[in-house]
């Protein structure tokens, strides 16, 4: 059975699920179970898919459950408005303690969203004329549409409605341009920088998406449920939320919804046998947790793909990896021969060391520029400083004529440098397609939107990925992930990435590293093809007599300082080079 015609099958079945149970009770709870997966999807997304650890959630769910029933119980709002309305609520809420949050990582995001999820909860108790404190607010009219007011069956299968469009958004977005953004975002902030991509915008979208999920969830509870109260809300529900993301599968979209269920399913559909977890939910499924985790660390949803790859393993191609295997060379030609790259006075020191010192450097359009020097000369920070990953202390950079110094990272990489890492930054849990997908980012078009509507696939971009990949030559290996390639296989996908970006100026930090002499010889002939193609490259090689038979004009770096510049002859017989970089034996 097709993938598509798979998801078809249980969004099926999620819509037919109200009517296997026959009493109302069953059917109101299984309308929060919905609500409860709602917003555990929101948790795949931000937390899964972005990467950043949310522990606010149920008080994002609590904005949108008191935005919704406020207005239903106090301005009789019909139900879609005020549902409309809490949501969007939750948004808003939702951006005010992202955009501070969201500048910190790890342990200090968790804190923060945490923070931010217990104002909420704390807010909510204070306005007892709104909300009714701690004793709730009660009255809150059930669902209904066209003016019809929806039972216990309507209001389920409104419920699993909600479940099916948040879980057809969520998947749609992972394998959208969005999604690949958040993943990059994930798995290597540099390499996202690298592609083009903003992080903080992608955290920022990542989380908005999250807390409109929130919103639904909360506004949906509250209308099913008709009273509301802070204990429902409390910091706790956000701990229960991320445990049912992460049984589920926190990786993968629909983790939340299926830890949801395996959650709260059991004491709410089941309460005669199962009543007891209800008081025990994060000291009953926590261990069962670890266990899952432990097992299989995508969750229950990464097992079972895991155990389905292993039973539907295709052979494996066989291709013998050859760059310049195809003729496509993606790049962006610059007037031969005119400055394309001018860095004047470059100066950054971190502490008391001064990594570099009133640098200077000039890369002619169409040309091989080597940047050479022994290790700690300051060859990397100095493409650091070029492409705005740590910005210099003094000095300007310009492209083409244009000042980048002090631009954002993503923003020099849409203006065509494409770079490669001493460290490989790839996206390690993305395949060799997405990868490389990921590289063109600034050449695509589509946001969250329109990827959780599945409007912006784009089938040529796929092709043209491919394309590249044969290029490098890792054709037969588009669908591996990047963190099972072999070192040598994931620097040839880096380099791929690169290309992707279409770029005018390439800057690759020692490409010969982890390579044999005749991956090397045939590096040189491809590097050569890019540059007969116009494409200008600044090189960071240890490698000499690579750089030496490649480079067109080689900058020789020392202590910070650039002690050489000339053609590849002048430079290897300067005496200072010999002394600082050669050794002084070689004469």
């Amino acid at each position: 059975m097709r993938p598509d015609a798979r998801k078809r099958l249980w969004f099926a079945v999620l819509l037919l699920l109200p009517f296997v149970f026959r009493d109302d009770l069953s059917r109101f709870a299984l309308a929060r179970v919905g609500a409860f997966a709602i917003a555990a999807t929101g948790i795949a997304i931000v937390s899964g898919l972005a990467g950043q650890i949310s522990l606010g959630h149920a008080g994002l769910m609590a904005a949108g459950a008191y935005g919704s029933a406020g207005l239903a119980v106090h301005a009789g709002w019909p139900f879609a408005a005020a549902f409309a309305i809490g949501t969007l609520l939750a948004a808003v809420v939702g951006v005010a303690f992202a955009v501070p949050s969201l500048r910190v990582r790890g342990q200090y995001l968790a804190l923060a969203t945490l923070g931010g999820g217990f104002i909420i909860w704390q807010i909510v108790r204070e306005l007892g004329s709104l909300t009714g404190s701690d004793f709730g607010l009660a009255g809150v009219p059930p669902p209904s549409l066209f003016g019809n007011t929806l039972g216990p069956l309507g209001s389920a299968v409104l419920a699993m409605a909600l479940v099916a469009l948040a879980l057809f958004a969520a998947g749609n977005i992972e394998r959208s341009r969005a999604g690949r953004t958040f993943r990059a975002v994930r798995d290597s902030e540099t390499g996202a920088f690298a592609s083009g991509i903003s992080v903080y915008r992608a955290k920022l979208t990542a989380f908005v998406a999250s807390a409109l999920l929130a919103g639904a969830a909360g506004a949906l509870f509250a209308h099913t449920e008709g009273f509301i109260a802070p204990g429902q809300f409390d910091p706790a529900q956000s701990f229960l939320l991320v445990l049912a993301a992460v049984l589920g599968g926190i990786a993968s979209p629909y983790g939340g919804a299926l830890g949801a269920l395996l959650i709260l399913g059991p004491s709410e559909l089941f309460p005669a046998a199962f009543s007891w977890l209800e008081r025990y939910q994060i000291v009953a499924w926590g261990p069962v947790a670890l266990l899952v985790v432990f097992r299989w660390p995508d969750g229950v949803v990464g097992g079972v793909r895991t155990l389905v790859r292993r039973w539907r393993r295709p052979a494996a191609i066989k291709t013998e990896p050859r760059l310049g295997a195809e003729a496509l060379l993606p790049v962006t030609a610059a007037p031969k021969g005119e400055p394309l790259l001018v860095a004047r006075g470059v100066t950054k020191s971190f502490g008391g060391l001064r990594a570099l010192h009133e640098v200077d450097l000039e890369v002619a359009a169409g040309t091989i520029h080597a940047l050479i020097g022994p290790n700690g000369s300051g060859k990397t920070t100095l493409l650091d400083c070029i492409t705005g990953v740590i910005r210099a202390d003094k000095g300007d950079v310009s492209l083409a004529g244009q000042r980048i110094d002090g631009s954002a990272p993503h923003r020099i990489a849409a203006l065509g440098v494409g770079r490669t890492f001493q460290q490989v930054a790839l996206f390690g849990t993305m395949t060799a397609t997405e990868n490389v997908l990921t590289g063109a980012h600034v050449r695509m078009h589509g946001g969250a939107g329109s990827g959780a509507l599945g409007f912006d696939r784009d089938v040529g971009a796929v092709a043209e990925a491919h394309a590249i990949l044969a290029t490098v030559g890792l054709a037969g290996h588009e669908d591996e992930l990047a963190k099972a390639l072999s070192y040598g296989q994931r620097k040839r996908l880096e380099l791929a990435r690169a290309l992707a970006l279409r770029p005018s100026l390439l800057l690759l930090d020692e490409p010969a590293a982890g390579r044999n002499e005749p991956e090397i010889l045939e590096l040189g002939r491809f590097l050569k093809r890019l540059r007969a193609a116009g494409l200008t490259i600044v090189l960071v090689e240890h490698h000499m007599n690579f750089v030496l038979s490649l480079a067109d004009v080689v900058t020789v770096l020392d202590e910070g300082r650039a002690v050489a510049h000339g053609d590849p002859a002048t430079v290897r017989n300067d005496p200072a080079v010999i002394e600082a970089y050669l050794g002084a034996t070689v004469a």
